[in-house]
């Protein structure tokens, strides 16, 4: 079927389309001034509801809008490399479900180097240091990158 792979980011993206609704319909207070400003100062008085002006504040923040575009360009990347790799590596190999585990060990492989990353930035935020957790981050997402394009340029050994 054309839909085969296609299936779990439908389903995926359906959900979050559902989600986003939910969260539209239960947690947004579309009614303005709904709440006093000065509350939402006091950690006692914690309300989950937005209103719209709320809403507008919080897309116009730096770090909120830097966290979405990281999300959108990050999940379009990995998901065009991730079919992209394993479409490639099954037209290399000519077997999807071996492509499909070295896909899933390489995926695991880079759990440690998440870890170890973690580790070092949260040291640089206790010694605060933020610019060196930025830098310490964009190589791992660089050299991470870096290193799957190479695997995918270079021939395997199996082939040769």
């Amino acid at each position: 079927s054309i839909l085969h792979w296609r299936i779990a980011f439908i389903l995926g993206f359906n959900i979050s389309v559902l989600l986003i609704i939910i969260y539209f319909i239960k947690a947004l207070d579309l009614k303005h001034n709904t709440i006093d400003r000065g509350d939402y100062l006091n950690p006692n008085n914690y309300n989950y509801k937005l209103s719209r002006q709320d809403f507008v504040l919080l897309f116009k923040m730096r770090s909120v809008m830097s966290i979405l575009f990281f999300v959108l360009t990050g999940g379009l990347v990995t998901s065009i490399l991730g079919n992209w790799g394993i479409y490639i590596l099954s037209s290399n190999l000519g077997n999807p479900d071996l492509a499909t585990i070295i896909y899933l060990i390489i995926g695991i492989a880079a759990l440690p180097g998440a870890i170890i990353g973690g580790k070092i930035n949260d040291r640089l935020f206790q010694n605060r240091k933020h610019r060196l957790r930025f830098l310490v981050a964009m190589i791992g997402v660089l050299g991470g990158s870096l290193s799957l394009l190479i695997f995918y340029v270079f021939p395997f050994p199996i082939l040769v």
